[in-house]
């Protein structure tokens, strides 16, 4: 179960960070669909591709990828999202007003008595 969480949140969360950060590129969604549509199915290019007559040398998604993977960072990338979706998580699932109950007089009231406002 930990661990279906555990997906369900983190997809979610990846779900909405790319929809947020490449929405602007795509007039119509179902330009957005065709475009992850094309980049399933995209091939390497063939050997020898040329654009204008100068030869492309790429690296190939996969070989890509796999580098992404190998990276350290990219761990700590992910550990630091895995803390944060921790803190979101346990906010909106009422961690607070647990803690609250279980523990009174343990947290600061809100709004505090120094940001009421002058009369």
């Amino acid at each position: 179960m930990a661990l279906a969480t555990g997906l369900y949140m983190t997809g979610s969360g990846v779900g909405l960070a790319l929809g947020l950060a490449v929405s602007a590129a795509f007039e119509t969604w179902q330009a957005a669909v065709l475009t992850v549509v094309w980049l399933v199915l995209a091939r390497d290019r063939p050997k020898g591709f040329t654009i204008e007559g100068r030869q492309v040398i790429g690296v190939p998604i996969k070989e890509g990828l796999g580098r992404a993977f190998r990276s350290k960072n990219m761990y700590w990338l992910g550990f630091s999202y895995f803390l944060m979706m921790g803190v979101v998580m346990s906010y909106i699932g009422g961690l607070k007003l647990v803690l609250e109950k279980t523990m009174p007089g343990a947290f600061l009231r809100w709004p505090l008595p120094c940001s009421r406002p002058s009369r």
